[in-house]
């Protein structure tokens, strides 16, 4: 379970967030949705660690994470991935496909996926 609880931070002096909170629990998700600007990025680094809290805390299963450096937020299972970010080069996996068999399409995940 995750819960966020009266989050306050900012970019140099600057107020992006204030008074942020909310909770998660197993298997439940959550949509950010804003304009430009509104802090869901903002709101994101925070959770994985890379900008510091001015006020608030951040709990994961019931531990207080808040001052948890990045790397032990992953290894704890806390992630990010920013949207539209090319995280494999469309070249390297057309040509990765060319050269080798599709993968066997079972399992849960695909099952759960449809495949």
């Amino acid at each position: 379970m995750l819960t966020v609880e009266a989050l306050r931070l900012g970019y140099g002096g600057q107020p992006v967030l204030d008074g942020v909170s909310f909770t998660l629990a197993e298997g439940e998700a959550l949509a950010l949705l804003g304009r430009n600007g509104a802090g869901k990025s903002t709101l994101m680094k925070a959770l994985i660690g890379l900008l510091p809290l001015e006020a608030g805390q951040i709990h994961w299963r019931g531990e207080d994470i808040s001052r948890w450096p990045p790397f032990r937020r992953a290894r704890a299972g806390i992630g990010y991935v920013p949207e539209d970010r090319r995280i494999f080069r469309r070249s390297h996996r057309r040509r990765k496909s060319r050269h080798r068999p599709a993968p066997a399409r079972s399992g849960l995940a695909a099952t759960a996926l449809g495949l």
